[in-house]
């Protein structure tokens, strides 16, 4: 599936990050939000900080949404799995 996602991040505190997005696709639109939790880097220091979160949708959505995302700089990448969807989303800041 495609189409359009925004979203905002907002610091929460010890490093979390509140996400906030608007979906559209094909005739359906929604809005949800989840928080997502620092995951340890590796030994090496990374560029881009590593995250992961949950986020639960209605049953005919697929259910519970697991996340990991990467965001360094300008970018936000993440990958997404669901009891029925799975795939990848890049997100590009916006400037002002």
């Amino acid at each position: 599936m495609g189409g359009r996602l925004r979203c905002v991040l907002e610091p929460k505190g010890d490093d979390r990050l509140g996400a906030y997005f608007h979906a559209n696709w094909l005739i359906f639109s929604g809005n949800y939000d989840l928080t997502l939790e620092p995951v340890a880097a590796g030994p090496r220091r990374q560029k881009a900080r590593n995250y992961r979160g949950t986020h639960e949708m209605p049953a005919a959505f697929g259910g519970i949404y697991h996340y990991t995302a990467a965001i360094g700089g300008d970018r936000f990448d993440a990958r997404y799995t669901s009891s029925y969807d799975h795939g990848t989303f890049t997100l590009l800041r916006v400037l002002p």
